[in-house]
């Protein structure tokens, strides 16, 4: 399946040279009238076409090879530890453990962004981003600027 993000109804009439993303069907659960269906991203792709909302032709984007245990990596795993314990919830050892297993760079970029950053304007930014290292920077200095606003809070 081919996900991709909508902010409007004319992203649906402006889909070419989209950024989406090759996805598998993990589990599909109704309840009444409505269906649940959870996705487990596989790869970043660019829509060349879609039909008719059933079908689309898509071409893969190619991703940059950077060694799991790059500086970049680090440093964004030791922003996202911090924010963690700044955070400090039930979950914060099970989730740096997570992180530790995360050892791709690009999916450790999307795993954070996807639960740290809250506003969609930003995590759209950092989704359409296909440059990892660029991703991976404009990450850690979100992460500052949370890092930042939580520290200003508990001083408060």
């Amino acid at each position: 399946m081919i996900a991709f993000t909508i902010r409007s109804r004319l992203d649906l009439l402006w889909n070419r040279k989209r950024l989406a993303t090759l996805s598998e069907v993990i589990d599909i659960q109704t309840s009444g009238e409505a269906i649940k269906i959870t996705l487990k991203g596989l790869s970043r792709v660019s829509m060349k076409k879609i039909i008719k909302y059933t079908y689309g032709e898509f071409e893969f984007i190619n991703s940059q090879i950077i060694e799991p245990y790059d500086s970049l990596g680090d440093e964004l795993r030791k922003k996202s530890q911090e924010l963690i314990f700044l955070i400090n919830v039930d979950e914060s050892d099970k989730l740096i453990k997570l992180l530790n297993y995360i050892v791709d760079p690009a999916q450790m970029t999307d795993f954070i962004s996807n639960y740290f950053i809250m506003d969609f304007r930003t995590r759209f930014r950092l989704y359409k981003e296909i440059d990892i290292r660029n991703r991976n920077q404009m990450l850690i200095s979100e992460l500052n600027i949370l890092i930042h606003q939580m520290t200003k809070k508990r001083k408060k």
